[in-house]
């Protein structure tokens, strides 16, 4: 799979390689048809009240284009960040790419950079925050 290969190398050269060494996907349901979400549970990491992790968004069908490039948007890999006390949202990084799996954008933020908003209760990013916190053994008790 082209893709796959793609983005490992690409990846690997990233801050975030890390968090490829222990891939470990899993679908996410609830998605519009034609749209698959998966969270990589080999990828979560607790910083506090803090959790974050990968997310993978793949489009059967691409129908939007990228603005400076005019490709169109296969695949959307986020790097999540979700506050587990205050039930929040935002990303560090997020890499688009385009159907011929060529790199169309990559945004690293730094701690300061990131934009925390609310998280809208049952939505997949509810279940994602739920997923991301259990599993990172955080307790609100």
């Amino acid at each position: 799979m082209r893709f796959r290969r793609y983005a490992f190398a690409f990846l690997a050269a990233a801050p975030a390689a890390a968090a490829i060494a222990a891939e470990s996907w899993m679908q996410v349901a609830g998605a519009k048809p034609g749209i698959k979400f998966e969270v990589d549970a080999g990828s979560i990491v607790r910083r506090g009240d803090r959790v974050e992790f990968w997310e993978r968004v793949q489009y059967e069908e691409p129908a939007v284009r990228d603005d400076a490039s005019l490709r169109l948007i296969k695949v959307k890999k986020v790097l999540r960040v979700m506050d587990c006390r205050a039930r929040t949202q935002g990303f560090r990084e997020a890499m688009a790419f385009s159907t011929d799996a060529r790199l169309i954008e990559h945004v690293m933020l730094n701690g300061t950079g990131i934009r925390m908003e609310p998280v809208p209760p049952r939505t997949i990013a509810a279940w994602q925050l739920d997923w991301a916190c259990a599993l990172a053994g955080w307790n609100d008790r």
